[in-house]
């Protein structure tokens, strides 16, 4: 019989491992990522570690540089902290221009970009998911993924979506 493996202790590990924490630093992270996704902790490494590959198989990410990988990893984990620049370079393992240069050159767009794409998605997600009749709001919503003007958090949503936030929320 096979033991099946505790996904916290699983999703601790990697962090251990690839932020080079220790395991006091690995448990808070992964508590931040879970909090910031809504989730238990349990349930969000759960998710973490039992994530399948790409089913349309795209090797896009694969042929990018390894600072590029290194950053979107970074980016796609802690989109729900203030982070800035510098902290995406040195978790990059490169210094700031560098890791803008590069982002221009394999994706088209700045670290910073990719940031405000990343927590847009996730806020349309949130919308999407909210209850305005348990008192969700827009606001909150946006708040919560670092856009603190909601007019212009509006703005930016109908071009990304081509309908208002409070469209999206109300369905």
């Amino acid at each position: 019989m096979s033991v099946v493996p505790d996904p916290v202790h699983l999703a601790t590990g990697v962090l251990m491992e690839r932020y080079r924490q220790d395991l006091q630093a690995a448990s808070a992270t992964l508590r931040e990522l879970a909090e910031g996704s809504g989730q238990q902790v349990h349930r969000y490494a759960a998710v973490l570690v039992t994530t399948p590959p790409d089913p349309a198989g795209d090797t896009t990410a694969a042929r990018e540089p390894a600072v590029i990988r290194r950053a979107v990893e970074f980016i796609d984990s802690n989109a729900h902290r203030s982070i800035d620049l510098a902290e995406i370079a040195e978790a990059s393992l490169i210094g700031a221009r560098g890791l803008q240069a590069s982002f221009r050159k394999h994706r088209d767009q700045t670290p910073l970009g990719y940031l405000r794409e990343v927590r847009m998605q996730r806020a349309h997600r949130d919308l999407l998911a909210a209850d305005p009749a348990a008192g969700d709001t827009v606001a909150e919503i946006a708040a919560r993924w670092g856009f603190a003007h909601p007019g212009r958090f509006s703005v930016s949503y109908r071009e990304a979506f081509g309908v208002s936030p409070g469209v999206t929320l109300r369905h």
